[in-house]
């Protein structure tokens, strides 16, 4: 496991934790590459949770797709990044597999 990865339990405690000052400017929980754990949480909450709540959790397949970010800032984990080129190389052999059918 990486040690980039956060358990809901663990940003629950983190917010809990943060000073209400800091807490009123977290803004939003951004996940890249969400595992299918998070995806299936979002499936069974989407119905149990205030719409609020969604305006702030966003998921992204990829890490291109943060747009409000520059990803260069963020300084995120290496390994997070070689898996974005990993799928970028997965998609043009998929792309040339089709194209040869």
């Amino acid at each position: 496991a990486s040690d980039h990865k956060i358990w809901l339990w663990s940003y629950l405690q983190l917010r809990r934790k943060l000073h209400p000052r800091f807490r009123s400017n977290l803004q939003s929980l951004q996940v890249v590459h969400p595992s299918w754990s998070i995806r299936l949480l979002r499936l069974m909450l989407w119905p149990l949770v205030d719409d609020s709540f969604w305006d702030t959790f966003e998921c992204h397949e990829r890490v291109e797709f943060l747009s409000d970010f520059k990803v260069e800032d963020l300084g995120l984990p290496q390994d997070v990044l070689e898996y974005d080129s990993f799928l970028d190389k997965e998609a043009e052999v998929n792309l040339m597999a089709h194209e040869l059918h």
